[in-house]
């Protein structure tokens, strides 16, 4: 019974905590849905998409992920979100169709783990309103309905800021070397990022 009372009180304690992260990532995901409802599917293409779309055509027609036409130099465009593509291409059939759908949830976690950072360095006030500004930002808001790195890009960065944050707090080497993962692949999803890193 002890177990069961230290569980409840776990949940009952952290249920308050964690309300107003959920209450932001409920209006992103609103503001989202309605951007992706009226937005026109032809306008998702960008001029770095058209490069990406090729990348997975690429692939599909040949086995290798290419960059295009031959002679086009395009050394700056990594491979990981084109591999993001292929991935949701084998999950759905479809990768167009899905790709705002899964960027806009990639997008809430994101905001979830800029929250969780701001708690580890701000405490739970601090991290509360980071969320609801995360929440509002037309960034978070427009990135995720193109087809362009971005949406990937930042949670890669946040998941390098996040366990950076929790190293911080409580240490371990662990959190360090998933600090450098995380930053390795932002790099291989978009190769200038290297000047940041």
């Amino acid at each position: 019974m002890q177990f069961y009372e230290l569980i409840r009180s776990k949940i009952s304690t952290n249920r308050g905590e964690y309300s107003l992260v959920f209450l932001a990532i409920g209006i992103f995901f609103a503001i989202s849905t309605v951007i992706w409802a009226l937005a026109p599917t032809s306008g998702r293409m960008e001029n770095d998409s058209i490069s990406y779309k090729g990348m997975v055509d690429s692939y599909y027609e040949h086995g290798v992920i290419g960059i295009g036409k031959p002679g086009l130099c395009r050394t700056w465009l990594g491979i990981g979100y084109p591999i993001f593509l292929i991935f949701l291409n084998m999950l759905s059939g479809n990768w167009f169709r899905w790709v705002v759908p899964a960027q806009v949830l990639l997008m809430a976690l994101v905001i979830f783990l800029v929250w969780r950072a701001a708690r580890n360095f701000f405490g739970i006030a601090g991290a509360n309103i980071t969320a609801l500004l995360c929440a509002v930002n037309i960034g978070f808001w427009v990135y995720p309905q193109f087809v362009l790195t971005e949406t990937l890009l930042t949670l890669c960065v946040a998941v390098a800021i996040e366990r950076f944050s929790t190293f911080y707090v409580r240490g371990g080497t662990y959190n360090l070397m998933l600090v450098g993962l995380a930053y390795g692949l932002s790099i291989w999803v978009k190769s200038t990022l290297w000047y940041y890193v």
